[in-house]
């Protein structure tokens, strides 16, 4: 659960933003040099392999200092449980494409099996909160409210003429 934050608290996040460049700075250097040396065995494989290892890096630099400098805890049992998920999904995937050929549809086909499994794992792992089971319903009703709303009739080419 989220707990509000304090205008104390949020002036200490404010006094602390010098951080977040330093952090931002580290990640700069670490893609380029992850890049230096992926680029040359995995081509652009390699700059998107660097591109998320330094993200991550990010990501979690961030959560540490938010808890370090003003004590708000981004860690949940939810969000381990989620990274699990993801890397669950991401090993399969990985394992998938060395298997198949590496054209455009079966690009497509392993992205969407990778979010298709990512979400079951979710389910399995009940990693889902009231809130993401709220928006989810929400989504779901507007897009059958959007697809009932689609014309019934089709138009002819003839109709044109």
């Amino acid at each position: 659960e989220i707990a509000p934050i304090s205008k104390k608290e949020a002036h200490n996040m404010i006094k602390k933003t010098k951080y977040n460049s330093y952090v931002f700075g580290f990640c700069l250097i670490l893609n380029i040099t992850l890049n230096l040396l992926f680029i040359k065995h995995l081509s652009a494989e390699g700059v998107a392999l660097a591109t998320s290892i330094s993200y991550g890096v990010y990501a979690g630099l961030m959560m540490m200092l938010a808890w370090k400098k003003v004590r708000i805890n981004q860690f949940s049992f939810g969000f381990l449980k989620a990274i699990a998920a993801g890397g669950l999904a991401l090993l399969a995937l990985l394992f998938a494409r060395t298997i198949i050929d590496k054209n455009s549809f079966n690009l497509i086909i392993l992205g969407i099996f990778f979010f298709i499994l990512y979400i079951a794992l979710l389910f399995l792992f009940k990693s889902f909160e009231e809130d993401d089971i709220y928006i989810l319903k929400k989504s779901i009703k507007k897009f059958q409210k959007k697809k009932q709303d689609l014309p019934k009739e089709t138009i002819e080419y003839s109709d044109f003429k």
